[in-house]
Order: structure tokens, then C-alpha cells, then sequence
């Protein structure tokens, strides 16, 4: 009996530390479109840290600029995070998350390609655009060309009431606003394809930064999809790290589709 009791506790100890694991330290999330190729392709399972996107018990307690700072996904880095578009928010540790890479971190300069109106309306000249990526605390100013962006992030993420007013300026809760106060972090994502088929910036604008989940270290394992389980694994992609794209400017290639 005591032999008996003895495993009992051993396996339940186990089981508490796993869930212990995938609850605030690992997880797993599986690939599913080829959205990140070359260095993710479909059926890459990704070994992802909840330590680095902002899941610190100091970061949370504090609030303190530092500790959010030190929380914050590397340049470059893929990231899991929650779909701010879907209908029903799904937990943390949900494996259903999407994957994209951070390209721009809070407090960055972001430029995107946009279409500039100009007197030939028929041949828009297309121009690189700057855009602030919100950070909590500091303002940002409106402008023409990031009003969409900022009033998307407000009704989102920040709960206010915001309106269009002239071209360098919004209302927010009744208020004119030239220069807007985000109480949150905020990240630019982007991911290769098209928009409308890749969830990305490009479709829902920032991102907070309490949305994200993990940043990937590696590629755990690899199988190719649709393949019986005692097949299809590519070993030459077992335990392969995922390193960040580093770059000079942050920049995208297409501006959101998500307006106000």
C-alpha cells in the first residue's frame, strides 16, 4: 500500500509540474499555414517561452517601466499571440494561437507604403508613411495618415468613444485630441501572404501587448501534415532554433485594411 500511495503522489506531482510548465513557463503551438516560411513551414511544432511577452509576476505587480521593457518580444522575434478579430476570446494557454513576427516594438517609428492622394486621382503616387507604435504613457501625435490606425487601437483596446475630426486631430469621448495618451503597450506584427488570407497588423492594426502569449525559441519537432502519426517527421528540423530577423528600419510593405 504504501509502495502504492508512494507513485500516486509521484504522478500527481509530475502532472502538477507539466501543467505548472505549459501554464506560465512553455507551450506548443503547431504551424498551420506557411505564413512565417522559410524558417517555419506547415506542420513545425514551436516550443514557445511565456517568459518573454510580458508574463512576469514583476511586470504585472509593479507596472514599472523597466520590468515591462525587460517582458517585451525581441525584434525580429515570432510571437504567439490572440486574434483580436475573433469573435470569442480564447484563454492564454489555448493552443489554438496565431503566429506572426514582431516587427516593431513600443515606442518604434514604423514606416508603411501608402497610397498618397495627389491632383491626378486616377494615379495615386504611393509614398513610405511614419508610424509611432503606441506606448503606454507617452503621446502620439495624430496625423493624416495615422488617424485610421490610432482611432482602431482606441476602440479596441482602449475602451473610449472616438470620432473623426479635422485631418490632424480626433475626439475622443467628446474631446478634440491632436495628441493621443495610450494606456497600454502596443506591438506591429507582420506575417508573409496575403492580407486577407494572413491574419496580421495589416488587418487588425497594433497589438497590445497583454494579447501576446509567447516568443518561439525553436522548432521542437516537425511532421508533415496529413501524414498517419508513425510517419512523415523531418528530422533535419528537430530542435532547430528560431533566431530574430534583425534589420535597420522597420518597415511594411502594405498599410491595414482595418479602418474606423
Amino acid at each position: 500500500m504504501k509502495v502504492r500511495s508512494s507513485t500516486l503522489v509521484t504522478a500527481a506531482a509530475a502532472i502538477a509540474a507539466v501543467a505548472v510548465l505549459k501554464s506560465f513557463i512553455l507551450f506548443q503551438v503547431t504551424a498551420t499555414d506557411a505564413s512565417l516560411q522559410p524558417a517555419v513551414q506547415r506542420g513545425d511544432r514551436l516550443l514557445v517561452s511565456r517568459l518573454a511577452c510580458g508574463l512576469s509576476p514583476m511586470a504585472r505587480l509593479t507596472g514599472r517601466t523597466a520590468a515591462r521593457q525587460a517582458q517585451w518580444p525581441r525584434r525580429g522575434s515570432i510571437v504567439a499571440y490572440q486574434d483580436p478579430l475573433a469573435s470569442q476570446p480564447r484563454p492564454r494557454w489555448h493552443s489554438s494561437l496565431r503566429l506572426a513576427r514582431c516587427l516593431s516594438l513600443p515606442g518604434d517609428t514604423l514606416w508603411l507604403y501608402m497610397a498618397h492622394e495627389s491632383a491626378d486621382t486616377l494615379r495615386p503616387r504611393p509614398v513610405w508613411r511614419p508610424f509611432i507604435v503606441p506606448r503606454q504613457g507617452r503621446p502620439v501625435a495624430v496625423t493624416p495618415w495615422n488617424k485610421a490606425l490610432l482611432a482602431n487601437a482606441l476602440r479596441m483596446h482602449e475602451g473610449v468613444n472616438v470620432c473623426d475630426g479635422d485631418s490632424a486631430s480626433l475626439v475622443v469621448d467628446g474631446q478634440p485630441m491632436r495628441h493621443i495618451v495610450f494606456t497600454q503597450d502596443y506591438v506591429w506584427l507582420s506575417a508573409r501572404g496575403d492580407s486577407a488570407l494572413v491574419a496580421d497588423s495589416r488587418v487588425f492594426g497594433f497589438l497590445p501587448t497583454r494579447l501576446l502569449a509567447g516568443s518561439a525559441l525553436c522548432i521542437s519537432y516537425s511532421k508533415q501534415p496529413g501524414t498517419p502519426p508513425w510517419h512523415g517527421y523531418r528530422s533535419q528540423r528537430l530542435l532547430r532554433p528560431l533566431r530574430p530577423q534583425t534589420g535597420s528600419t522597420p518597415r511594411a510593405a502594405t498599410p491595414p485594411s482595418h479602418r474606423p
